[in-house]
């Protein structure tokens, strides 16, 4: 479900751009039916471009340079004027909050936008480093994934690739600083199930999965600390 279609949000640039039809447009409105869908998008110079172009209805109304720009500080005001919709419903962490995302929002690429992003349109990404032959799960929460391939510094949307059972994830996104800003740590940004790690023993954090049936093997080796408490974290979400 796409979140931001009820909302109803005018623009706010009627200072700085002629008035037109197209420009007079909402998140989502419902005065245009049966619009055709946009282009294929073949690739885009950030990825943030293209899940907007790819996922936003706005993008079918919108054919100028500065489309994405001017939706990114839209859906910055939107936390402030439509917060149980567009971040309460979503509970998040305290750590990423409204100032976090809105920052985000400012700057090309950030994590924290990519996350926002996909939450709005109700979509995870895997992202394929083709250079490199790498997958990142750019999700915490599973919902639609969507495959993304990076190559030739350029963002496009993939097959879904046919062994994937055979994918091997990256653990960490020490791999991607160049690819992406990565302005938060990581994925997880929704509140946890658990306590700070700080406050558990391995031993605690074993016997809690063990209750929970959370599997605490990979590779036929115990997973460590850290992946023992985000595998908890992550069966509760």
């Amino acid at each position: 479900m796409n979140l931001i279609k009820d909302i109803v949000y005018e623009k706010r640039y009627t200072d700085t751009i002629v008035e037109s039809p197209y420009l007079q447009h909402k998140i989502m409105s419902k005065n245009i039916k049966n619009i055709d869908k946009i282009e294929k998008i073949i690739s885009c110079k950030n990825l943030e471009e293209l899940l907007l172009y790819k996922y936003d209805y706005n993008s079918v109304l919108e054919n100028n340079n500065t489309y994405v720009e001017q939706r990114k500080i839209e859906l910055a005001d939107i936390i402030d004027e439509h917060t149980e919709k567009t971040y309460d419903n979503f509970n998040y962490d305290k750590s990423f909050s409204k100032k976090v995302i809105q920052r985000g929002l400012q700057e090309r690429d950030t994590l924290s936008s990519i996350l926002y992003i996909c939450d709005l349109y109700d979509i995870s990404i895997v992202l394929y480093d083709r250079q490199n032959d790498k997958y990142y799960k750019l999700y915490s929460k599973e919902k639609t994934i969507i495959h993304v391939c990076y190559e030739h510094q350029s963002f496009r949307i993939m097959e879904t690739p046919t062994e994937l059972k055979h994918i091997n994830y990256e653990e960490k996104l020490d791999g991607i600083t160049n690819i992406l800003n990565l302005n938060i740590k990581d994925v997880f940004i929704y509140k946890k199930y658990l306590n700070p790690i700080s406050n558990y023993k391995i031993n605690e954090l074993i016997d809690i999965a063990k209750e929970l049936g959370v599997n605490i093997m990979k590779n036929n080796k115990k997973m460590t600390k850290k992946s023992i408490y985000d595998a908890i974290n992550l069966s509760k979400y």
